[in-house]
């Protein structure tokens, strides 16, 4: 009768369980990726409804109290946006920059590089629907859906 175990059934447990970590790390790292690109994907649409609802109630920010608020953008650049109050006299005034995380972009297309609400309506300045594609390494695309009639998917 043998009593133990041998060097080779070790190595072979050994090999075992590190496979299985690499295995385990690999998927940790994409779920990880894909769940930063969830997020901007919930920060762009998130700054969205903020602009809307700024426009829907009339709010006023930065503007001189004679002046007239424009409405209220966002706007995009390939790694971040920016919330913009527009005043008639006095032009953007920026509240809010955000920059995405390394690796994730966003595009949206048709290619305005902005979006902007008219104040009391709340309607965004588009004649068709802009998509804006969040975009990350090892992970799938996901899309932010603004319409012409103001609808943030």
């Amino acid at each position: 009768m043998h009593k133990g175990v041998t060097i080779i059934e070790i190595l072979v447990a050994i090999a075992v369980v590190a496979i299985m970590a690499g295995v385990g790390m690999g998927i940790s790292i994409n779920a990880s990726k894909r769940k930063t690109v969830e997020n901007t994907a919930i920060l762009v649409r998130t700054q969205l409804f903020q602009a809307r609802s700024h426009a829907l109630q009339g709010k006023k920010v930065q503007c001189a109290s004679t002046d007239k608020l424009a409405g209220w953008q966002v706007s995009f650049t390939a790694t971040s946006m920016a919330l913009n109050e527009n005043c008639l006299s006095s032009g953007l005034h920026v509240t809010k920059t955000t920059t995405f995380p390394p690796g994730v972009t966003a595009t949206p297309l048709p290619s305005p590089s902005s979006v902007d609400f008219a104040p009391v309506t709340g309607v965004p300045n588009l004649s068709t629907t802009v998509t804006v594609t969040i975009t990350g390494s090892a992970s799938p695309d996901i899309l932010v859906t603004i319409s012409p009639q103001g609808l943030i998917q």
